[in-house]
């Protein structure tokens, strides 16, 4: 560890606005940065996940993404939250103390871990197996495992994106932020959506609608219980409303047509459905399927990432919305606002203000 990011670990995360600190984090050479906040969140904390463990390899890797592209002027303030989100990461438990497996680690061994529930093997397998394999390479190997299971709140599939999309090429230390994943996913290994593998053979009817439509005004599914991804999504399986809605539509269904159907959906329930379901429902709405789409090309079957996806966007639906969607919708244009401040004038007038954005702006 260099100097600078021995200074890293002393700063205060209460306290950054002294001069010294804001100094340090403006003039901290991007890859540093990266290491060090890398090399810590990859670690598990030694107690189960509570949703900001779950969630701050996500963040992690979305702030470092953003902070390569980021003006100069912003830089600090972004920063901040890094060493912020460290902090709280580092004081949320100690540190998982696991020694790792020799190498070299096969998927189906690692595979098998998982299914078993052993999660203190899974993650002493999941060391040497991300250790000798780039982000890509991890996140290629564990698609199929990651993409039908609800464990870890359903966010596997994101973590791979990230690994395949932000994480610099080659750099095997963002590979270890699967360990936590994979840890939560031993520690409910039966929570998988599996209602294709039922699928009757007989040929869809020829008024199937397509996927977009069928999502529109999805059949109620009751109450799961809670808002929480285990719940909802059983839900719609068990009720047999994912196969009913879900399954001729996806059968010939591309990922790269579902993503366009789905991603739409979500966008529109942002804007039109329940807004005190966007912090939790609507934003997973968008982010699980987009996941689950994005690494689809490295499952063995995508029809698979087709069918958990579509299930996502309906168990958020069939649970959560309270009115159809409106394909013809559109934001009232004189709710527009100045664009410096529209951001904090409510979700109606950003929508306006964007919707109706020239498009030069």
């Amino acid at each position: 560890m260099n100097t600078a990011t021995r200074l890293l670990d002393d700063l205060d995360p209460d306290t950054l606005t002294d001069e010294a600190a804001e100094k340090l984090l403006d003039s901290m050479d991007h890859n540093l940065l990266q290491q060090w906040a890398v090399a810590a969140v990859a670690q598990p904390r030694s107690v189960p996940t509570d949703s900001f463990t779950l969630h701050a390899p996500l963040e992690l890797a979305a702030r470092l993404s953003l902070d390569r592209r980021i003006q100069p002027t912003n830089r600090t303030p972004a920063r901040k939250q890094i060493v912020r989100l460290v902090a709280k990461y580092r004081n949320a438990a100690p540190p998982l103390d696991v020694d790792g497996h020799p190498s070299p680690i096969d998927p189906r061994r690692l595979t098998a871990a998982v299914e078993a529930g052993d999660i203190d093997e899974v993650d002493r397998l999941a060391i040497s197996f991300c250790a000798e394999r780039t982000p890509i390479e991890v996140a290629q190997a564990l698609t199929d495992l990651v993409t039908p299971r609800l464990a870890a709140a359903g966010h596997g599939s994101i973590l791979l994106r990230f690994l395949a999309t932000a994480a610099p090429t080659g750099d095997r230390n963002w590979s270890g932020l699967a360990r936590g994943i994979l840890r939560e996913l031993s520690r409910h290994p039966d929570w998988t959506l599996s209602w294709w593998k039922h699928r009757s053979d007989r040929p869809a009817p020829t008024a199937t609608p397509p996927l977009f439509e069928s999502l529109l005004d999805a059949p109620a599914a009751g109450d799961p219980g809670s808002n929480f991804i285990y719940p909802t999504m059983s839900l719609v399986e068990q009720t047999g409303i994912a196969a009913r809605v879900l399954d001729h539509t996806t059968r010939a269904t591309t990922p790269d047509n579902a993503r366009t159907q789905l991603l739409r959906v979500a966008a529109m329930s942002m804007l039109q459905d329940n807004p005190d379901q966007a912090p939790y429902g609507w934003s997973h709405c968008l982010t699980m399927p987009q996941g689950t789409l994005g690494i689809s090309h490295w499952a063995t079957d995508p029809s698979v990432s087709v069918a958990v996806a579509s299930t996502f966007v309906l168990g958020f639906r069939a649970t959560q919305s309270t009115t159809p969607l409106d394909p013809t919708w559109t934001p009232d244009q004189a709710l527009q606002a100045d664009r410096e401040s529209f951001l904090d004038s409510g979700p109606a007038t950003a929508a306006a203000t964007v919707w109706w954005a020239a498009s030069s702006e």
